[in-house]
């Protein structure tokens, strides 16, 4: 049996996978959301080390803010690694500044100076209740940071002996009774990152590299320019009437894919036990991942999964047509209330449920949105031969604030 739950993560991901009975469960914690998400997975946590359980593993996708500021929160509650307040965590997969070349970069490329450049950086803020400001860096936290202060750079990519989680460096991993296999990112896919840092450095004024600076200075300026690469225009909401005409045309919409460096970064992988097979795909783009699913295809690997969690909130930019040929499940989860980039984008659910299927589809919504409203419709339903349902956990969330958020747990068995 495969559990997972769906945390209400604001326009984040934050998801707890839990595999098999009782304290033989191999629990991973995939992101965590905002600030505000971390309340929910506290209690979770709570109850599994009631169930004298542990986290085997957290994965930390990508830099960005909505996916790893509630990890942050869950390092800093949690204390010392060899002491855990709340949970024992065995292990943290998470590609930072120590795997990168920047350090060898920049001592190549700018001038020796011993001023600190932290303060042209924004960067995630100490205070919750202004958790979605830009702060100044010097002022910020960082996940890194909250890694080397509580003890746990002991089990940062320890499966991997510490080394970028990488395809160029592993296929799989069998973490407990689960095997994990790995899509992305590549080796290129994360020197791009220094690459971006390098060219904001020299925007800012390459000579004031804070050269005397130790690493964990350099590291917390690193995470935050990667942070900040990920600021982009919300896209439009298509306004759809119910016509073939307007849907048809939504289905053969050709868009740009999603551009950007740190989500071409993002850990996307599969998780197998006991025969039943789910697909987190992070904020990953189909260019990172499709050479990888055709190679597993390619090989007798059935691309048909129990769920699916659709990459980047269901953007438009990080789903294809082609990816969508090579993948399916009875299970979408879509991690996002609409607010600030107006995801999921209804071009993605219309590409995913526009297909032939012998099944129905299960559209998962943590929250209800515009889109989701829009796929709830009788006449749309009735257009696509009803071949799929919608599930919203929090409707009216954004109309009602003082709703209170919940979770969900889908069931495998």
């Amino acid at each position: 049996m495969i559990d997972i739950e769906i945390f209400p993560a604001s326009y984040g991901d934050c998801f707890l996978v839990s595999c098999g009975f009782g304290e033989q469960k191999t629990n991973i914690l995939i992101d965590g959301g905002f600030y505000s998400c971390f309340k929910h997975v506290e209690k979770k946590l709570k109850q599994l080390r009631q169930e004298n359980q542990t986290l085997r593993l957290i994965v930390v996708t990508h830099i960005d803010r909505d996916h790893i500021t509630g990890i942050i929160k869950l390092l800093i509650k949690n204390g010392k690694y060899h002491n855990p307040k709340l949970i024992p965590i065995e292990e943290i997969w998470h590609n930072g500044f120590k795997h990168m070349n920047l350090r060898e970069l920049l001592n190549s490329k700018f001038e020796k100076n011993e001023n600190s450049i932290l303060n042209l950086f924004g960067g995630i803020p100490k205070n919750e209740t202004n958790e979605f400001e830009k702060v100044n860096a010097e002022d910020s936290l960082n996940l890194c940071g909250e890694i080397y202060k509580n003890g746990y750079s002991k089990i940062w990519n320890s499966s991997v002996n510490g080394q970028a989680i990488s395809i160029n460096n592993f296929d799989s991993k069998d973490i407990g009774n689960v095997k994990i296999i790995l899509l992305s990112p590549t080796k290129s896919d994360l020197t791009n990152l220094d690459t971006i840092c390098i060219e904001e450095l020299e925007e800012k004024g390459g000579i004031h590299f804070p050269y005397k600076d130790d690493d964990k200075r350099l590291e917390k300026i690193w995470e935050n320019i990667i942070a900040s690469k990920k600021d982009v225009l919300p896209s439009t909401f298509k306004k759809v009437s119910n016509t073939t005409e307007s849907i048809e045309k939504l289905k053969q919409l050709k868009i740009d894919e999603d551009k950007s460096i740190p989500n071409k970064s993002s850990i996307s992988f599969i998780i197998e036990f006991d025969k039943k097979k789910v697909l987190f795909l992070g904020d990953c783009t189909p260019s990172n991942i499709i050479s990888k699913l055709e190679k597993l295809k390619n090989n007798g690997y059935n691309l048909f999964f129990d769920t699916i969690k659709i990459s980047h909130h269901g953007s438009n930019k990080n789903t294809n047509q082609k990816l969508l040929d090579l993948i399916d499940s009875e299970n979408f989860i879509f991690s996002t209330n609409g607010m600030r980039f107006n995801h999921p984008d209804i071009e993605t659910l219309i590409w995913i449920v526009g297909r032939e299927t012998k099944t129905k589809r299960n559209l998962i919504f943590n929250y209800e949105t515009e889109a989701s409203r829009k796929m709830r419709d009788e006449t749309m339903k009735k257009y696509f031969k009803n071949n799929y349902e919608v599930f919203e956990v929090n409707p009216d969330i954004i109309l009602n604030p003082q709703i209170k958020e919940k979770s969900y747990c889908l069931t495998l068995k």
